[in-house]
């Protein structure tokens, strides 16, 4: 019945037409095969079984219902015109007898026909249904044969592999796959059950995505599999949030290991300042000397300004900013690479606007922009040709500021140009670029309010603009500081320090008695509790961290002791990861300067004090 099943509709037809003509030559041939057989030969009336069947399973009830009828009319005919011979009647015996048994036999095998009709029917619906319910189905499904080769694919396969359903069908299973689909298969089967398999599979058009296998052997009773269903699922957005799980843990580490550096940079760069201004003041130095000064002072402080930069990584907002003159800010940078040009060649042209409004900025961090842009494009012209031009030029843009930076070397490819400010992305060889310098250039610049972009031609060179909003009219007043040393008329001031680093201990205590004010200086919290038992003190500049005591524990003693010394704490720390530090210094109120400071950052935090005195 089930190949009876495969024929297509027309050629069901004509096989039917075909067993109708048997019912009519039957009893045409009974008389010629009578005298060969005998009596046997009224078995061929048994020959309608046939016709029976095929037109009960095509037509159902009714079909059956119409050729038994016709069968038997025909049996009882044919007895009755030629049964004993052409010519020559049956007898009435066999004639009743003949159409009693083949209707009964016809009746059996119609019955049979119908229930393999129904059976066959009920199997049709409920493959369409499981048709139905696996085309509904959002998970890509797959039904191979034994032999791996896909027999079906629902509506979620043709989408994941791009291409119609039907056409994957007959496809080896191993073609979808970028490993081989057999030893996919494999390993369930072994483990015994469904099991999940993570590969690397394709579209029909070549295209690899992440993909994970759940394949179900089908059993019947032998012990091989005679098929296999195998769901697939996309798994390109959760190897994407891993990756950027990772990036983002990495991230995490990496700027905890900057800060962790950044920390402890903080002391020795903080003594590196505070020492190049005292050389810095000093008389009776040469004008090649007082440049050198000036030089180191300016790197001193550049270094420290990329040390708060890294600190900046790990805390937003914390930096004061100033009112600054941008094109000071190109000319000093542009000093700073001075040497570096001349050694590789590079002609530098800076063109400065008139009358640029000046910009409200973290000095340090623009620099450290600046700087960014400038040896990208040293490296670029000096790669490429071993020489280069290079043009500078700062300009109003409304309500904004630009420095523009263009070089003429390769350019950047049109493919990288989107990607030239991702974390981590960089176009220069391995052990050479980090991909760090541009994407934080850019957050730098978002962070003031402004933005970083790019602009190039492969082969005509590259352009980076700098856009800062320009300072408002509020910020372009600063207001004087104090005179130091000095409060109530006829006093001096005086200031305990209580740090443990001896050389920024002692360069701190020179710069404050170069200002005027009387310094005790001391390194731990007994001897500073020793000082403020003595004395008075108009304030008390603390580090943090002092040892094995910190500058928390002299303040809460002192505080205890004496409450007015509560508003009389200047804090230095270099810990700002610490929550405890945090926490401390926002709830008491204190003032704090962060590691490495300048000098006119301490004089401001000190008059704070004395103001509020």
């Amino acid at each position: 019945m089930l190949t009876w099943e495969l024929i297509p509709p027309g050629r069901r037809r004509a096989g039917l037409l075909v067993a109708a003509l048997l019912i009519l030559l039957a009893p045409a041939l009974h008389p010629l095969l009578r005298p060969v057989v005998g009596v046997p030969s009224h078995l061929l009336w048994f020959a309608h079984i046939l016709p029976v069947a095929l037109m009960a399973y095509e037509f159902g009830l009714p079909g059956a219902v119409l050729t038994i009828l016709t069968s038997v009319t025909w049996v009882a005919g044919g007895e009755r015109l030629f049964g004993a011979g052409y010519g020559i009647a049956a007898d009435q015996a066999t004639m009743l007898t003949l159409s009693t048994a083949v209707g009964s036999t016809n009746a059996l095998v119609a019955g049979f026909a119908l229930a393999v009709r129904a059976e066959q029917a009920q199997r049709r619906d409920l493959a369409q249904m499981v048709t139905a319910a696996l085309s509904a189905s959002p998970e890509a499904v797959l039904l191979l044969d034994a032999h791996q080769e896909i027999q079906y694919a629902n509506d979620a396969a043709g989408r994941l592999f791009e291409t119609p359903p039907g056409q994957l069908a007959g496809l080896p299973f191993g073609h979808l796959l970028a490993e081989n689909g057999e030893i996919a298969l494999a390993a369930p089967e072994k483990a015994g059950g469904q099991q999940a398999l993570q590969v690397v599979a394709r579209t029909i058009n070549r295209r690899p995505f992440a993909a994970e296998l759940s394949v179900s052997p089908v059993h019947d009773e032998r012990p091989t599999p005679i098929a296999y269903l195998v769901t697939v699922r996309d798994q390109s957005e959760r190897v994407r949030r891993e990756q950027a799980n990772r990036r983002t843990q990495t991230l995490t580490e990496l700027g905890a290991t900057i800060a962790s550096i950044a920390h402890e940079l903080n002391n020795p760069l903080t003594s590196v300042v505070a020492y190049a201004e005292l050389l810095q003041g000093s008389q009776g130095a040469s004008a090649e000397a007082t440049a050198d000064l000036e030089t180191i002072v300016h790197e001193a402080r550049r270094a420290a300004g990329i040390s708060r930069q890294l600190l900046g990584l790990m805390r937003r907002g914390e930096r004061p900013r100033e009112t600054v003159d941008l094109n000071a800010l190109v000319e000093r940078t542009l000093k700073g690479r001075a040497s570096n040009f001349a050694a590789h060649g590079i002609h530098v042209h800076f063109s400065a606007a008139a009358g640029l409004a000046p910009v409200s900025v973290v000095p340090g961090e623009i620099e450290q922009v600046l700087v960014n842009l400038l040896v990208n494009a040293e490296q670029a012209m000096h790669g490429a040709r071993g020489r280069g031009e290079l043009h500078i030029v700062t300009r109003s843009a409304g309500q904004h500021v630009e420095v523009q930076v263009a070089d003429d070397g390769p350019g950047i490819k049109p493919e990288h140009l989107p990607r030239l400010f991702e974390t981590f992305f960089t176009t220069k060889p391995v052990g050479v670029g980090s991909g760090l310098g541009l994407s934080i250039a850019r957050r730098i610049a978002c962070d003031h309010g402004g933005d970083l972009v790019a602009e190039s031609e492969l082969g005509k060179g590259a352009t980076f603009r700098l856009c800062l909003p320009a300072a408002g009219p509020a910020l372009m007043s600063q207001e004087p500081p104090p005179p130091a040393g000095s409060g109530s008329p006829g006093r001096v001031q005086t200031i305990l320090i209580v740090e443990d680093e001896p050389a920024l201990l002692q360069s701190v205590e020179r710069l404050l008695r170069r200002r005027g004010f009387e310094v005790a200086a001391v390194a731990d919290v007994g001897s500073a509790l020793e000082q403020l038992e003595r004395r008075m003190f108009d304030v008390v500049l603390c580090d943090i961290h002092l040892g094995d005591q910190s500058g928390i524990q002299l303040y809460h003693a002192a505080a205890h002791r004496r409450p007015d010394l509560r508003t009389r704490f200047v804090f230095v720390t270099g810990d700002v990861l610490s929550l405890e530090v945090r926490d401390f210094l926002d709830s008491t109120g204190a003032r704090r300067l962060t590691k490495p400071f300048e000098l006119t950052e301490l004089l401001h935090e000190i008059a704070q004090v004395l103001r509020a005195a």
